[in-house]
């Protein structure tokens, strides 16, 4: 492995969105090299920060986020999506659900397991597992549940072989 470890925190000195439930209000990924160095390497005050995770043999970090909670409309739903952020501080979206979706490595790419509701009232999820990999998207599973009762997770994945000889990730511009 190359020695990175990322993770989200909150940076109160900052400005965060309003994660509206029981988790912390994270604003930024921090990234700390092999030597120790530690930096943040991504920042946003609009999103919620829940996820993150290496993707595409290290070249990418997926990050996950949920839209800030309105307090004057609580009835509105939150969105949660998934952006990729690249070596070069380039960010690009992945994936928008308005449910559930969970995120794993694979192979030159990632996996997503996202629920999605067939009917207006919310009560019958359709599972998709889909793997991305070099522009190309192939589902690997899919489920119709009947009702809420039926609940899939991603339980492991396995290793998946970094790319070797990336540079190291900037500094996010904003920061000091």
């Amino acid at each position: 492995t190359t020695g990175e470890l990322i993770w989200l925190t909150a940076d109160a000195n900052q400005a965060a969105a309003e994660p509206g439930g029981p988790m912390p209000a994270n604003n930024e990924l921090r990234l700390s090299d092999k030597s120790g160095q530690e930096r943040v390497i991504y920042y946003t005050p609009d999103w919620v920060l829940t996820d993150a995770k290496f993707i595409n043999g290290g070249q990418q970090i997926a990050i996950q986020e949920v839209s800030s909670f309105d307090q004057n409309h609580p009835e509105q739903p939150q969105v949660t999506k998934w952006v990729a952020l690249d070596w070069a501080g380039n960010v690009s979206d992945l994936q928008t659900v308005n449910t559930y979706g969970t995120l794993v490595a694979a192979p030159m790419g990632y996996a997503i397991l996202d629920a999605q509701y067939k009917d207006a009232n919310q009560s019958q999820p359709h599972y998709t597992f889909d793997w991305h990999s070099d522009g190309g998207t192939v589902n690997l599973w899919s489920f119709d549940a009947p009702d809420l009762s039926s609940t899939w997770e991603i339980a492991w994945s396995a290793f998946t072989q970094p790319v070797s000889g990336l540079p190291a990730f900037p500094t996010f511009a904003g920061m000091q």
